[in-house]
């Protein structure tokens, strides 16, 4: 009308609090005032248009992305790991589709392959060893056994063509490839 446009929320209190219609309201009146603001023969993706205010963009841009954290420089990832399953051994470690393993299980499943690494394939310092699995529960345990068992791991895909696979076992030098 002449005086504007009116808008009436109706909603489910089971799924929404009044706080949030209250931020869902002051979003989409962004996006109708910044789409007003257009000229009539102007066109933008809806994408484009402002929906956020000044404060809620500096929260989800700078203030939850501030994730930088200072590590102990002289401490090996796998030594870190291995604070965090003394610390919190029956808190899940890591989940993968249906699989989930504490950090106590898999500290033990990493500490038995770098066992068999080390005996078994002489795996030490200045080892490479291959790990070509797929994105798994497994392929954790194997970069946490590699590291325990002083080696290096080299990432290889399984889906590489075989050529590709060979030039990096052979360019690595790589004799165990899990």
């Amino acid at each position: 009308s002449e005086q504007g446009i009116g808008l009436s929320w109706v909603y489910d209190k089971q799924l929404f609090t009044q706080a949030h219609i209250a931020q869902l309201d002051q979003h989409l009146g962004r996006v109708l005032t910044a789409l007003c603001a257009l000229e009539p023969t102007q066109t933008v993706a809806l994408t484009q248009l402002p929906m956020l205010s000044a404060p809620e963009q500096e929260e989800l841009l700078v203030t939850l992305n501030d994730t930088r954290l200072c590590y102990e420089q002289d401490v090996c990832m796998h030594e870190r790991f291995e604070r965090q399953a003394a610390a919190t051994p029956d808190a899940v470690a890591v989940i993968c589709e249906e699989v989930a393993l504490t950090y106590r299980e898999l500290n033990r499943r990493a500490n038995q392959l770098a066992h068999y690494l080390k005996i078994f394939h002489g795996v030490g310092p200045d080892t490479l060893v291959g790990l070509c699995v797929e994105r798994s529960v497994e392929m954790v345990i194997a970069i946490l056994g590699v590291l325990k068992a002083g080696g290096a791991y080299v990432p290889m895909a399984p889906d590489y063509p075989q050529e590709r696979l060979a030039y990096m076992i052979a360019d690595a030098q790589l004799s165990l490839v899990l």
